[in-house]
């Protein structure tokens, strides 16, 4: 009908109109497009003949147009949802985060009752910046309608963005028990949020909950042979996965090292391994895997082979030569082993031509970013890089950001560096502060007066982080610190300077400084580690009595053990132990033992402060970890012993107390984890030591230099809380070498050092370039 008036009378815009729309619902784009613009142009006050060209425009590649006829539809009616929701899926697709969010705000101003749109301020709240409102948001959404399970779990979610973990875990239950009990992803993130808790004995059954919802899945079948199970059947978990997915080449080396010594199972095995091996050319993880379990059962020459063959493949396919292999977790190791090699330049050669999405691995995903962050840091500070007259060199990593943690590091972080008698330390030699930080920050620092007198003893650098909080990474202020101790780090080794990591909330006891140099000037050490005795934000007023007038901050190593005991933070309760105890902390990182005149302090994660360069150029590791976690092994590989290492442990030479800020909130959200009841607390703790993957050779020796807080100057009455520890550590069995660590690395760096003499040579592909 439409088509026939049409032929008697062209440009009726009504038949057009019509026209356009089923030309729209039948898929043909362009010619709908051509229809509704004139119905658009006749019709430029109707905001829903905008709107229908808005979609065609947009469905035919007409983005401009579209954006344009939905920005003259708001005009028509500034309240008009369709237009306002439509503009914002274009802005959300242009990147424009910012602008969509100030559209979905319109929308709920004008008293949108639809749980959709508050569903989708809170995505785009998250994704703006991670903050508590994206939870009020979904939280809307679910009372709007209880009957779409999908905005509890979104709760949830941004419960654990906006760092409520005890929130997320209420709201897991009742999504899980109640609301979708059917669906596996929910059992699944409810092991995640118990697992990332430290309470993994706890998850496994929900694991198990989600196999039983959905058995053919691979992905599960691989973490439940990574969860704490018991199972009859020697690398069952590991089969059923591979079974699910037996295109994964990878499945079957997991296949492998689970039964390896299965006796009764050779000849297959056998077979798992010749399959594995064809895979291995086109999958440098299941090469670099073969590697690890050759050298792993004792064959050394085997595991040789393997690992020259992941050299040679993994860099044919990035000079292109090998154009079938995968871009999987394996690869992205090789940019790691080169990076911590000191071969940032190849690095940075090779890292564009890795898929962002590391095939699908959203782990080495991750870890791709944030090797593409660190380089892009390290390249800001070359751009303006230091230029070194003298020695000694240091580099003093600074991550500090957010108007709270400036004026704290100001005030007391920056001041106690510079006391009385701190101040001498830094006469001698050079020393770069790295400021990580945003600009607005950065210029918030450079207008302090404090900052301004102090800044003529040192040279201070401005790294920018703001891409690395707005890289879409959960937890982006922690990552912001790792990776801004890391730049540090790497910028250190290569410029033979000596790396100090400190962080915003940092205070030091006048004179720790000056022991800090005999240790390594005079005692001839190479990294040292601190323990963290955290205090309360009530205790600041104690540290501003100390202030000189100059704005510095001069406090005692007795007034700062003085203050840490009449101000401990109330982490301390969350991660206090002791034979008298009905419970332990189920976050045994750090373990605080109540004596009678003061504490003992235990620290299985201890902190690296400082360290050598050529600690540093030994370094080598698959990942970036925070350097309280895990590095003291790192250090320990690298100084081939602990007779360089120093625990930082002597209350009356070397203090530094960590101001904990915001403690009250964080207690009250179960940003602290909670403790777990126990009927014998030093089997238990030693359990949990073990299920929390704290206990190693590195662990150990720190478990070996306590540090004792007394509140009356007098030796540490500690025979009970010494007892007590001793007995847990008993309980722990010697600690296994670490694969990563301890084993790969002397078999594989010799030969990546003379792989990459090899490729450097002028005829290789990089030269040529």
């Amino acid at each position: 009908m439409a088509k026939l008036i049409l032929e008697r009378e062209p440009g009726h815009v009504g038949a057009l109109e019509i026209v356009g729309i089923v030309l729209l619902q039948q898929g043909n784009v362009s010619a709908a497009y051509g229809a509704l613009r004139r119905v658009a142009q006749v019709q430029a006050l109707s905001e829903t003949a905008q709107c229908r060209l808005a979609e065609a425009a947009q469905a035919s590649g007409h983005s401009e147009e579209a954006f344009r006829a939905l920005s003259r539809a708001r005009l028509a009616s500034p309240g008009f949802q369709p237009a306002l929701l439509k503009l914002i899926s274009i802005l959300i697709s242009e990147g424009e985060v910012s602008e969509a969010l100030v559209l979905a705000d319109r929308i709920v101003q004008t008293g949108s009752r639809d749980a959709s749109v508050f569903a989708l301020r809170g995505g785009l709240r998250r994704r703006a910046k991670p903050a508590k409102s994206s939870k009020s948001d979904y939280v809307r959404a679910h009372v709007l309608a209880p009957e779409h399970t999908g905005y509890l779990f979104q709760c949830m979610v941004a419960a654990q963005w906006s760092g409520d973990p005890n929130g997320a875990e209420r709201l897991l239950q009742r999504y899980c028990y109640y609301y979708a009990a059917s669906d596996p992803r929910g059992w699944e993130a409810y092991f995640d949020l118990l697992d990332h808790r430290r309470r993994r004995h706890e998850a496994t059954r929900h694991l198990k909950r989600a196999l039983v919802l959905e058995p053919g899945r691979a992905e599960t079948w691989r973490r439940m042979s990574n969860a704490e199970w018991q199972s009859p059947s020697i690398g069952f978990a590991e089969i059923a996965m591979a079974v699910s997915d037996p295109s994964d080449p990878i499945a079957w080396v997991r296949v492998l090292a689970a039964m390896v010594g299965c006796s009764e199972q050779q000849d297959r095995l056998a077979q798992i391994y010749i399959r594995a091996e064809k895979a291995a050319p086109s999958a440098p993880s299941v090469r670099w895997s073969l590697a690890k379990l050759t050298h792993t059962v004792n064959q050394p020459a085997e595991a040789e082979r393997h690992i020259r063959l992941y050299f040679q493949e993994v860099t044919a396919a990035l000079d292109g030569r090998y154009s079938d292999a995968r871009h999987d977790g394996g690869m992205v190791d090789f940019l790691y082993y080169l990076m911590f090699r000191g071969e940032a330049d190849l690095c940075r050669h090779y890292v564009p031509r890795v898929n962002p999405s590391a095939g699908g691995n959203v782990e080495a995903a991750q870890r791709l970013l944030e090797l593409r962050l660190v380089l892009q840091m390290v390249d800001a500070y070359r751009a303006d890089a230091h230029i070194w007259q003298s020695g000694p060199r240091r580099i003093v990593s600074v991550p500090v950001w957010g108007a709270e943690y400036v004026d704290m590091w100001l005030k007391y972080g920056l001041a106690s560096l510079f006391g009385e008698q701190n101040r001498d330390y830094w006469r001698e030699g050079e020393t770069v502060f790295q400021i990580f930080s945003t600009p607005e920050d950065w210029a918030r620092l450079q207008s302090a007066p404090l900052f301004q007198q102090l800044g003529q003893q040192f040279v201070a650098k401005f790294i920018d982080v703001t891409p690395v909080l707005e890289a879409g990474m959960a937890s982006e202020s922690y990552k912001a610190l790792l990776l801004s101790h890391w730049t540090s780090i790497f910028i250190a080794r290569d410029e033979d300077a000596d790396f100090m990591g400190l962080v915003a909330d940092y205070i030091f006891a006048d004179g720790s400084l000056s022991t800090l140099a005999d240790l390594f000037e005079d005692k001839g050490k190479h990294s040292a580690f601190t323990v963290d005795f955290w205090v309360a934000m009530a205790g600041t007023g104690s540290y501003d009595l100390a202030r000189s007038n100059d704005g510095t901050l001069s406090v005692s190593m007795r007034e700062m053990l003085d203050i840490f005991c009449s101000h401990t933070s109330s982490r301390i309760h969350f991660n206090e132990a002791g034979p008298e105890l009905d419970s332990i902390p189920s976050d045994p990182s750090r373990i605080y033992s109540r004596i009678p005149n003061g504490m003992r302090i235990d620290n299985l994660q201890p902190q690296l402060f400082y360290a050598r360069p050529e600690v540093l150029r030994n370094l080598w590791s698959m990942r970036f970890p925070m350097t309280d976690n895990g590095l003291v092994d790192m250090i320990r590989a690298a100084s081939d012993s602990f007779d360089d290492m120093e625990m930082l442990v002597d209350g009356d030479l070397f203090g530094c107390t960590v101001l904990d800020f915001d403690e009250e909130h964080r207690a009250a959200t179960g940003y602290y984890p909670s403790r777990m009841n126990s009927t014998d607390p030093v089997q238990d703790l030693a359990a949990q030591i073990s299920r929390s993957h704290l206990w190693s050779r590195g662990r150990e020796w720190a478990l070996q230099h306590p540090l004792y807080v007394t509140n009356d100057a007098k030796p540490p009455q500690s025979a009970v809380a010494d007892e007590f520890m001793e007995r847990v550590s008993l309980r722990l069995r010697n600690p296994a070498p670490i694969q990563s660590i301890d084993r790969m690395r002397d078999i594989s760096l010799p030969i990546l050092d003379a792989f990459l003499a090899e490729i450097k040579a002028p005829a290789s592909p990089l030269q040529e370039e």
